[in-house]
């Protein structure tokens, strides 16, 4: 099989021959599996649809139609939601058509056809999102604008100038600090012997049989640039490749070489401890249709060791549980609850709740704020990954952002919690659904991460995803 031949085995693909959303004048169209493209298709379709927002509810999703009563009534309601349902896998009973009002109140009302945008993104992509200075680049479907962000405020009118010469009307200029990873370098201190699974166990002092998903893992980090010794991770969803083999998801740059296989040992709970697993596959570097650096998910596959047990569960902590402030750690973050794991879920809009477990914040959320946004962001500085001056492209990210007070009051993410599973909450505790992988973020109340979709779909131009399903907590405990 060729380099960019599609791989029969990817769970869930839909391998398409060529890209439905690309054309010959339009070569930075997102491959079909992406949400913006989905919601492009459906604009195809369906002139008058706007875009997709969540109730307030935090569950329902709203279908926007336009700004009148009419458009609403142009199509048969059922056969449109059948269709939204089916393009992405949404339960139709979730799905309702917004009423001009409803839409008004969450911020879409009067906004250009989602299609309308989709092109206008792509124009924006093509010619202005390697500038410098330009950090990211989003179609804001709640108020009709495509949206490109830059480092800082001296940026802003240079790339004003140029959007113009795109579409003033409906592209935003904004300052959007640039992301980083949340890889942990900090000393990681004295660590317990002690092998436990029970509520108190220490996501990162101790070592968990079987594995657990939001728990620390470690690994020797020697990149071609300065910086090198112990590094902290944290372990993804459990899950079953294509191939049978067990293990779990973290991030590519939770290993030695960003998106380059290597085959490096992962330790808990500590480093040249006990080896739980090796890296066994990345998704591969490749181009994004003009775009050298364009990658569409960062996650690694860790094949467990024989005999070590997974199962599909992950870790919850509580607010009452201060794993980090903004002045540091407690140097703990303990375990409240296990709650299960029942499959994976994609294409979730605006306004949609969700979480993640990590090994120094514990269990952080908030609601969906930002939904295919490409990020731009250079692997130097702090926390830098190679020596090399260049920017990685990570693009149809999604971020979700603090939606109260209570959720502001502790960061939502800090360096260590990279590789966190991200997960849709569920009641009872054991109806989580898999959505993505954090990676990282550019604020104290917000983070991004790869979205499922993403992760097993990421064939592009001669890369591929990586074919896995989620271990749900009704398999019971699994190994290799």
């Amino acid at each position: 099989m060729s380099a960019c031949e599609p791989d029969s085995s990817l769970v869930g693909s839909e391998q398409p021959a060529t890209d439905p959303t690309a054309s010959e004048t339009d070569s930075y169209a997102d491959p079909g599996y992406t949400y913006d493209a989905k919601l492009n298709n459906i604009s195809d379709r369906f002139p008058g649809f706007k875009s997709l927002i969540t109730a307030e509810d935090g569950k329902t999703t709203l279908v926007v139609l336009g700004g009148t009563e009419g458009a609403a009534a142009r199509y048969n309601s059922s056969e449109l939601l059948s269709y939204i349902s089916e393009t992405l896998n949404l339960p139709q009973r979730a799905l309702e058509v917004a009423t001009p009002r409803a839409a008004a109140a969450r911020g879409a009302g009067q906004v250009p056809d989602f299609n309308v945008l989709y092109d206008i993104r792509n124009r924006v992509r093509n010619l202005l999102f390697e500038q410098r200075g330009v950090t990211s680049l989003d179609i804001d479907e709640t108020t009709g604008r495509v949206v490109l962000g830059v480092e800082s405020e001296s940026e802003v009118a240079r790339l004003r100038s140029l959007v113009s010469g795109i579409d003033r009307e409906h592209v935003e200029v904004v300052v959007d600090p640039r992301a980083e990873f949340a890889i942990g370098f900090e000393s990681q201190g004295a660590r317990s012997n002690r092998i436990s699974s029970s509520v108190g166990s220490s996501l990162r002092n101790d070592t968990f049989i079987p594995l657990l998903s939001g728990a620390e893992i470690n690994f020797f980090f020697d990149p071609p640039g300065p910086r090198a010794g112990e590094a902290s991770c944290t372990q993804g969803p459990a899950v079953r490749r294509s191939d049978g083999k067990y293990g779990f998801l973290t991030n590519s740059h939770c290993t030695t070489e960003y998106y380059r296989m290597e085959g490096i040992p992962f330790y808990q709970p500590a480093l040249y401890s006990t080896i739980i697993g090796y890296e066994a596959e990345e998704q591969e570097r490749r181009s994004c249709f003009g775009c050298s650096k364009g990658f569409y998910a960062d996650v690694a596959f860790v094949q467990t060791v024989p005999g070590r047990d997974l199962y599909g569960r992950v870790a919850t902590t509580n607010l009452e549980n201060i794993c980090s402030t903004d002045t540091g750690d407690s140097g703990d973050c303990r375990l409240d609850y296990m709650a299960g794991i029942s499959g994976a879920g994609s294409y979730y809009p605006v306004g949609y709740d969700a979480f993640k477990t990590g090994r120094t914040t514990g269990t952080t959320g908030g609601r969906i704020s930002r939904t295919c946004v490409d990020q731009s962001f250079a692997l130097r500085g702090e926390n830098q990954l190679e020596d090399d001056e260049y920017d990685v492209q990570l693009l149809c990210q999604n971020e979700i952002r603090a939606n109260s007070a209570v959720a502001t009051k502790y960061p939502l993410i800090k360096s260590g919690d990279s590789g966190s599973m991200v997960y849709t909450y569920g009641v009872p505790l054991g109806q989580q659904q898999v959505i993505g992988i954090a990676w990282g973020g550019n604020s104290r109340d917000s983070f991004f991460y790869s979205p499922w979709e993403n992760i097993i779909d990421g064939q592009r131009a001669g890369g591929r995803g990586i074919p896995v399903v989620p271990i749900t907590e009704s398999q019971g405990i699994v190994r290799n």
